[in-house]
């Protein structure tokens, strides 16, 4: 059974993070990649919890450099762009088929990432499933049975779920690029969701929340079993007060490994949300978006959108990341990614790749992209 990869999310929550760490390394990760991307400060400074978790990465790369890639950003990309680069980096360049994404605030039990890949194995080509997590705060006396998930947390993704929504959540990104994601502006997502001829039952905005809406528009259910395996963190953060986050979860518990039935059909209605208030709508809003963005692969001025929320992660990789630098030799995804003369050049999309030159005079990164042909 495959060892599905994992995105972790931080900032500056030492305390959390490594907690989450540990939980990590606890499951089975002996042929598992673990993808960190570590956001920078607003101001461009680095606080002591920034610094213990870059220093602590650090460490880890170098003790299991076949397990662990640390990604720092360059600048603050915030939880939106992060969420959109843990899911589309590992899917759409690296070419894994999905990816389990997860906060700095979720400890996992020593089974959860065995659990993800169960299901994973048991969901990966069903149309009707979109998310899933092995996180599940409700009680319930079947455990073999599945629910509606609440919270994102340690949520798994496919990329042919991630395939349908990908263009819209890139321009949901668009979007949030031009504002302050902290201040919550919902009237301005409810606006663009109204347009693609969807309801926004949220109604507060995050990225999560944009996340399960398209995922809905798709007909697919976000489900979780009702075993838990997970235990949130909450004495810091913005969601809740501590006082509040404690009495949601309060009867949290992780329990064992069981073994997974598959889901029957009345579990999978259930946790299906409806969205779509004009089907041709949002058919119409979906293929136009998608066909907009095709342009990306074609001619050298690729990007000149995409890469907005991507630059500063190539630059890493040509300076100092392990993912093509001195560990060449455990690279997790064979051919998609090698160093060439030219630099490294990284699989965009089925026979298109491009190539990163670090230019010594300017701090401008010139891409050029080639056919595998041509290569």
């Amino acid at each position: 059974m495959m060892q599905l990869p994992v995105s972790l999310i931080c900032f500056d929550r030492y305390e959390y993070f490594s907690r989450v760490i540990e939980s990590i390394k606890k499951n089975k990760i002996n042929d598992r990649k673990i993808f960190i991307f570590h956001d920078k400060p607003i101001d461009g400074g680095a606080n002591e919890g920034y610094l213990l978790i870059k220093d602590y990465c650090h460490s880890l790369v170098n003790s299991h450099p076949e397990t662990f890639l640390y990604v720092e950003n360059k600048f603050n990309l915030g939880i939106a762009s992060q969420w959109f680069r843990a899911i589309s980096f590992v899917i759409d360049f690296c070419g894994f088929p999905g990816v389990c994404i997860l906060e700095d605030d979720l400890v996992l039990s020593e089974h959860y990432l065995e659990a993800i890949d169960h299901l994973f194995s048991m969901f990966q080509h069903d149309s009707r499933i979109g998310l899933f997590s092995c996180f599940n705060p409700i009680p319930r006396d079947d455990h073999s049975g599945y629910s509606m998930m609440g919270h994102d947390w340690g949520v798994c993704i496919g990329s042919e779920a991630w395939d349908q929504i990908r263009c819209l959540y890139l321009d949901y990104i668009k979007i949030q690029a031009t504002r302050n994601y902290n201040i919550r502006d919902s009237q301005v997502i409810k606006k663009w969701i109204d347009s693609l001829g969807l309801i926004w039952r949220d109604g507060y905005e995050g990225s999560d929340s944009v996340l399960e809406t398209l995922i809905a528009a798709n007909r697919r259910a976000r489900i979780v079993p009702n075993i838990n395996l997970a235990i949130p963190i909450g004495e810091i953060g913005v969601h809740f007060t501590p006082e509040v986050f404690r009495g949601m979860f309060s009867n949290v518990k992780i329990d064992d490994l069981v073994d997974f039935r598959y889901p029957n059909d009345e579990e999978i209605k259930s946790a299906t949300e409806n969205v779509i208030l004009s089907k041709e709508v949002y058919t119409t809003a979906l293929n136009r978006c998608c066909d907009g963005q095709e342009s990306i692969c074609s001619g050298i001025n690729i990007y000149s959108d995409y890469l907005l929320y991507f630059s500063d992660f190539f630059a890493e990789i040509r300076t100092s990341s392990v993912y093509c630098g001195k560990y060449d030799n455990h690279l997790p995804c064979g051919e998609d990614v090698v160093t060439l003369i030219y630099g490294p050049y990284i699989r965009l999309y089925a026979g298109r790749y491009f190539i990163i030159i670090d230019s010594d005079t300017s701090d401008k990164i010139e891409l050029i992209v080639y056919s595998n042909k041509k290569i």
